[in-house]
């Protein structure tokens, strides 16, 4: 048995894996022993971040494909644009301010734009009133319709126009209220009895001039911001310490929702935004990702591209 072979076995017994053919088992072992060759390869020459497996060692790129549940669209498709005071500081971090929940696992279903809504509300409705609370991905995966504010449940949408939806629905009630199910990747029907529970309200939603450094700082001060990013390749994938810093490695195509809740500067690799993935707790670090920029553009894993933060 070769290291990669153990190292798969290793993975098995570890994320508690079964297949029912041996070529079933070969075929997620050829997916696997791929990815460890694009880790291995980039450790040992890189060294602005450290990448390992996960439990997406063994997903294909189809398979991951279903996860990732940030639509595409135009800068026409956008809300309108507001120009925001810039901000000075070179550090920020909204957990430290006790504005952010803990992080969530969205399961296999593409409904990232979901959380990324939820931790944005969640983090303006503690800076509105103090209290912290974490609010229902359901409701919005369950309720939010495609006519209108474009989402679809577990086959995407955007958090932006989700968070639109908890403005004009008069608020958002709580996870506890109105649990998470969808993680197997069956939408179910909106619970309607439901959407008078407010929990959280929202008077506006922001949207920040795109591709821009100074714009992006100012949203991620102002709230936690809701940003798209490319995150179907293996280098986002497989992160887990330091900083991403190759704008090229991620892709271009924005295919995925997440949370800007701070920013800061790394003394060797530049500025970077810390970022809130839905992915559970075991990925990344502790479920956030430091994602670099060096000035306009759209910044690594396209990061700058498109953001918006709520106001309540």
């Amino acid at each position: 048995m070769n290291a990669v072979d153990f190292a798969f076995i290793q993975h098995v017994s570890e994320h508690n894996l079964s297949y029912g053919t041996v070529e079933e088992f070969n075929f997620r072992k050829n997916v696997f022993a791929a990815k460890d060759e694009l880790i291995k390869e980039f450790n040992q020459t890189e060294s602005s971040s450290v990448h390992v497996h996960n439990k997406f060692s063994t997903w294909t790129e189809d398979e991951m494909s279903r996860l990732l549940g940030r639509f595409p669209r135009s800068a026409e498709e956008r809300g309108e644009i507001t120009m925001l005071e810039e901000t000075n500081a070179t550090s920020w971090d909204w957990r430290s301010k006790g504005a952010v929940t803990p992080v969530k696992d969205q399961g296999q279903c593409g409904s990232c734009w979901s959380f990324s809504a939820t931790g944005g509300v969640e983090g303006s409705y503690l800076i509105a009133t103090g209290k912290l609370i974490p609010l229902s991905e359901e409701e919005l995966v369950q309720c939010v319709p495609r006519l209108g504010y474009g989402c679809a449940g577990c086959n995407g949408g955007w958090e932006d126009r989700a968070m639109g939806w908890v403005k004009d629905n008069g608020g958002i009630t709580t996870e506890t209220d109105y649990p998470y199910t969808s993680g197997t990747g069956t939408t179910g029907s909106c619970n309607t009895g439901k959407l008078g529970d407010v929990s959280a309200t929202v008077k506006n939603v922001v949207e920040v001039t795109a591709n821009s450094y100074n714009q992006m700082h100012a949203a991620v001060q102002a709230a936690p911001t809701t940003i798209a990013i490319a995150a179907s390749t293996w280098y986002f994938q497989s992160y887990s310490t330091g900083v991403l810093t190759n704008e090229t490695r991620c892709g271009t195509t924005v295919d995925h929702a997440v949370l800007a809740v701070g920013f800061g500067t790394d003394s060797t690799y530049g500025d970077y935004y810390i970022v809130k993935n839905s992915w559970n707790t075991t990925w990344g670090d502790q479920g956030y990702v430091k994602l670099g920029t060096t000035g306009d553009g759209p910044g690594v894993c396209q990061v700058q591209s498109e953001p918006a933060y709520a106001q309540s």
